[in-house]
Parts: C-alpha cells; structure tokens; sequence
C-alpha cells in the first residue's frame, strides 16, 4: 500500500492555471505541484492512469515536457506564420 504524500500549500497549475488543491480531494488523487491532477493524468496521455506516486512523478514529467514542447510550437508557428 503506498504512503501518500501530505496535502501540499495552495498553487496554480501551471498548464492549465487552476487553483489546487481542490478541497474534496480524495489522498490518492492529490496533486503535486506544479500540476493538478487532471493536466498530470489526462493532459497528455503518458500510460495509464495511476495513482502510484513514482508512477505520478514520472508522468508529471512526461506532462510538463509535452505542454512546453506544444507551447514551443505555437509560438514558432506564430512567428513564421506573422
């Protein structure tokens, strides 16, 4: 059985800019900062959803790459396309 980690200070994730954590959180789906739980889970789909937390760290990972590579690509679209 895992050992969640302890409800972290309020932050604003930073792909999709919500306040977190929610106050109803369930322990296994509390986010870690800097993302919540739906943009680390859903956001981009690196494996299946879990609720492991190194499994959770390395999908966070795998979010955070992929939302700075996506936001990399609009703005060179942009500047090409300006």
């Amino acid at each position: 059985m895992p050992i969640y980690a302890d409800r972290p200070s309020p932050f604003i994730c930073v792909v999709c800019g919500s306040e977190q954590p929610k106050s109803w959180c369930d322990p296994a789906h509390v986010p870690y900062p800097p993302l919540c739980w739906s943009c680390e889970q859903y956001g981009w789909r690196r494996g299946p959803i879990t609720r492991n937390p190194d499994q959770r760290l390395a999908k966070q990972i795998g979010a955070l790459a992929e939302a700075i590579s996506t936001e990399a690509n609009q703005r060179l679209w942009r500047i090409t396309h300006a």
